[in-house]
């Protein structure tokens, strides 16, 4: 497909451990957002969306 939006939650208790995990098992780095309300992992994406 040319183009794919997924999302997907995976709620985790150490979120630290499940991104050194998820890096691991994709073989790219997981990168850490923080926001006022909590953090959450970013899977890497090739480009950005162009409508």
């Amino acid at each position: 497909m040319a183009h794919q939006i997924v999302w997907c939650d995976i709620p985790v208790a150490d979120l630290d451990r499940a991104i050194r995990f998820y890096s691991a098992v994709i073989g790219a780095a997981v990168k850490k957002e923080k926001f006022p309300v909590g953090s959450i992992g970013l899977l890497p994406m090739k480009s950005a969306c162009h409508l």
